[in-house]
């Protein structure tokens, strides 16, 4: 099968490039000469992956596993589809199944993160983070069709029954910004509270979910789910790289990249906030989780910085 191997090899390319779609494409080619090669179901996931197709990316890690049950990478990419859908539990699930396989510390780290970003989702002891608090505001549709950004959302009667669910069950409000819309309805109430809310004079005290703002260089052990390069597991030396290198490799790089990026948005929020520039902290802690919008923190932090102390 050189043909497929070649096409592997530029979808490869391709993918470190970030060049998705082409990386999709040719990994589809492969597929079509090579279809038991469980290494390409694998890879094409990791594009899709790239471009948040979370249930696409799903499908193939499924795929992979069908064809190579025994391939511990497979329930890796599984448990990162999962995790990107934030389905929680499920991503979990796939993560300790690939470990039962091979206790690698890939997939140490991939259910590390998870657990940590569920338990950011989750919240506080009371089960309610800061944005199930707006969430679970009486007034949260008053407030929707008073804002020209959201009130055009609510002639969507099944956008209003998703709305009243999460307003009834505030504790999963986390669960539900794969859709965009639920992005603009968080911006908006977060709008409102910025107007209205107030903050002691003198007050230093920081919202929930922060602490002094640590080097950008080496975030802090609360900082997930994606980990600085400091906290990365080596690589074996001893062992040989693969003939036909995975997309894993330039997704962890791709992912620390980001993690840098958005944790130094992060500490200049935080910088902000101590300062009382809550418009400035409001624009850092946006940027950070527009750098990164799979990991939950930085939108807690971003909601925090919005709720009167």
């Amino acid at each position: 099968m050189s043909d497929a191997n070649a096409l592997k090899d530029q979808g490869n390319k391709a993918f470190a490039a970030k060049r998705y779609d082409e990386a999709i494409d040719l990994f589809t080619k492969a597929i079509a000469l090579d279809p038991s090669n469980h290494v390409l179901y694998s890879n094409r996931s990791a594009a899709k992956a790239g471009k948040k197709l979370w249930p696409d990316a799903l499908e193939d890690a499924e795929q992979c596993i069908k064809v190579n049950p025994t391939w511990a990478k497979g329930y890796a990419r599984k448990g990162a589809a999962l995790h990107g859908a934030q389905r929680w539990e499920e991503a979990i699930a796939a993560y300790e199944e690939g470990i039962a396989i091979e206790d690698s510390a890939a997939l140490q780290k991939g259910l590390k993160e998870v657990k940590d970003a569920a338990a950011a989702a989750v919240g506080n002891d009371d089960g309610v983070t800061g944005i199930a608090k707006m969430f679970a505001d009486p007034n949260l549709f008053g407030k929707l069709a008073g804002n020209p950004r959201t009130a055009h959302l609510l002639a969507d009667q099944n956008f209003v029954n998703q709305l009243k669910f999460i307003q009834a069950n505030p504790s999963l409000a986390g669960n539900s910004f794969n859709d965009p819309r639920m992005i603009s309805v968080l911006g908006a109430l977060m709008g409102v509270d910025l107007q209205a809310g107030t903050r002691p004079e003198g007050s230093d005290e920081m919202p929930p979910g922060f602490s002094s703002p640590p080097p950008t260089s080496q975030p802090g052990p609360s900082s997930p789910p994606l980990k600085p390069a400091a906290s990365e597991p080596p690589k074996p030396k001893a062992r040989e790289p693969e003939p036909e290198p995975e997309p894993e490799d330039e997704e962890s790089k791709e992912k620390k990249r980001l993690k840098t990026e958005a944790d130094a948005e992060k500490a200049k929020g935080a910088a902000a906030y101590k300062a009382k520039d809550f418009e400035a902290a409001e624009q850092a802690f946006s940027k950070a989780w527009e750098i990164s919008p799979t990991d939950v923190t930085y939108l807690t932090n971003l909601a925090g910085g919005h709720l009167p102390i």
